[in-house]
């Protein structure tokens, strides 16, 4: 019996939401078992070479062609319904195996015709197989500006008004991003202990590059630097001593750095690593 993984944005599985219900019933009426889970989780585990699914149902937003591209270079090898709201966001060519339907009908548990069809038209991914190194590459670039983008909405604003993340959970999450893709990346422990919280965020956040990330711990900040080894984040560290030292911030700063994997391979590990290094 074929197996159908069915994504959402808006739930991981466990609870599935009144889209992911209503497509599981239009297709266990069908025939087919269902396997809920999170796009982000599908993405992930296929960027690892660990999806074994031979079909999936992926949701688009209008704004979301990054996601496309990814789905495309990573889940070839499996039937794919793409769930869109604007077929603009879709690349010109899509592999054999993809249809399209409107996401309107996905709400309403409607499903493409004709899919996901026969498991025996290819053979899906094994699970644990390596996935090629250039669409590793080209998924984790395609996917990295939508995984920030999604941390910004996720993150809370603390007393002074400033939009904060945790630091721990923003570094498990490039960690994870890092050993499926294979890449690396590095963090820059500032600490500024008598300067305005709101100005140095902003300082901060409008120094660091497209994709990279800024956190909270404590009262310390943690910029999360992606692809970034300790010689490209030591350049990036000199710059923002310069420009906290010299700007309206006047601030004492304390700087340092730790590299996944080189210096440690957990955040707390990284953490620990770049107070040491200060």
């Amino acid at each position: 019996m074929l197996t159908v993984n069915v994504t959402c944005v808006a739930c991981d599985g466990t609870r599935p939401c009144a889209e992911c219900r209503a497509a599981g019933k239009t297709l266990e009426a069908a025939g087919y078992r269902v396997q809920h889970s999170s796009r982000a989780a599908a993405l992930r585990a296929a960027l690892a070479g660990t999806y074994g699914f031979e079909a999936c149902v992926v949701p688009l937003a209008a704004n979301e062609r990054s996601v496309a591209d990814a789905a495309v270079a990573l889940l070839g090898g499996s039937s794919v319904a793409l769930a869109v709201d604007d077929p603009a966001v879709l690349p010109e060519e899509l592999p054999p195996r993809f249809s399209v339907f409107e996401r309107s009908a996905f709400r309403a548990g409607r499903l493409p015709a004709d899919w996901p069809g026969s498991s025996e038209a290819a053979p899906a991914r094994a699970a644990g197989q390596p996935r090629a190194a250039d669409d590793r590459d080209h998924a984790t670039r395609r996917l990295r500006p939508h995984v920030a983008a999604a941390r910004v909405k996720q993150q809370s604003k603390d007393r002074a008004g400033v939009r904060r993340v945790e630091a721990r959970a923003l570094i498990d999450d490039e960690i994870a991003w890092c050993k499926a893709s294979g890449a690396l990346f590095s963090i820059v422990l500032v600490r500024a202990p008598d300067a305005d919280e709101a100005l140095i965020s902003r300082l901060l956040a409008g120094a660091v590059r497209e994709g990279d990330g800024v956190g909270r711990r404590d009262s310390d900040y943690v910029l999360v630097l992606a692809h970034a080894n300790r010689e490209g984040a030591g350049a990036i560290a000199k710059r923002l001593e310069k420009i906290l030292r010299s700007s309206k911030a006047r601030a004492r700063v304390s700087i340092g750095i730790a590299s996944y994997p080189a210096d440690a391979a957990s955040s707390s590990a990284l953490l620990a690593h770049a107070s040491v290094s200060m």
